[in-house]
């Protein structure tokens, strides 16, 4: 083989191991595929407001949110949410100086709990 020939198949074989990892790695990047994970954040975690989002990426799409304040319920709802989608939630009232937890949960108890 000379060496051009060797050089053009060192080539080829890069510009194919690059193709193959960029189609791999964009597949790791889609959240839905192969995936069963769902987050609760807030949508301003600096400010007073007790608005929040519920991202949901899981097999579940039924879930129950409960905005507690030193212990007493200030609501609590059932909501639906498709796979691939976000729920933006606005709760009216605002934070004191007391500790405010919204928890949330599918289905199958799986739940999650913010503070603030």
């Amino acid at each position: 083989m000379s060496q051009k020939s060797v050089i053009i198949a060192i080539i080829s074989l890069l510009a194919l191991s690059f193709i193959s990892l960029g189609f791999i790695e964009n597949r790791a990047k889609d959240p839905n595929l192969n995936k069963d994970w769902w987050a609760l954040s807030f949508q301003n975690p600096h400010g007073n407001s007790l608005d929040f989002t519920i991202e949901n990426h899981s097999n579940s799409n039924n879930f129950t949110y409960e905005v507690t304040q030193d212990a007493t319920t200030l609501t609590k709802e059932a909501i639906i949410i498709p796979k691939g989608t976000t729920k933006n939630i606005s709760i009216s009232q605002r934070t004191s100086d007391t500790k405010t937890m919204i928890s949330a949960w599918t289905n199958d108890e799986d739940k999650k709990e913010i503070y603030k």
